[in-house]
């Protein structure tokens, strides 16, 4: 019994410090191929809530880029809500990634900043 149960832990441990961070339902820190990836926090209009939106390189899902957000879990449809740039950047340390850079995008009087982060080596 004690092995089953050191077991159990070891696996809950190891699954647990590896982190998820899942776009669109799926966990991109299961996904060997990715590397690095690049997010821009974006809100709707009168609203305090942002959401992460995540470009990773998957060539296959090109046509959801519009689409591609850090979700709660596995459902895809539930976009998971941050109430800073600061907390979302925490929360991709927290799972496994590391802060590369950071630029702005002009469009008219505003921007948008996209962060580039990279997978820690484990």
């Amino acid at each position: 019994m004690k092995k089953i149960i050191t077991v159990f832990l070891i696996i809950f441990t190891v699954q647990y410090l590896s982190g998820d961070v899942f776009v669109k339902g799926i966990n991109i820190n299961q996904e060997p191929e990715v590397i690095y990836i690049k997010f821009r926090a974006e809100n709707k209009l009168l609203s305090k809530k942002l959401y992460a939106q995540v470009d990773y390189g998957r060539e296959d899902l090109r046509k959801y880029a519009f689409d591609m957000y850090i979700t709660e879990g596995e459902s895809p449809k539930k976009k998971k809500v941050f109430y800073s740039v600061i907390e979302i950047l925490n929360f991709m340390v927290k799972n496994g990634w590391e802060y590369i850079d950071s630029f702005l995008i002009s469009k008219g009087k505003g921007g948008i900043y996209h962060f580039l982060m990279k997978k820690k080596d484990i």
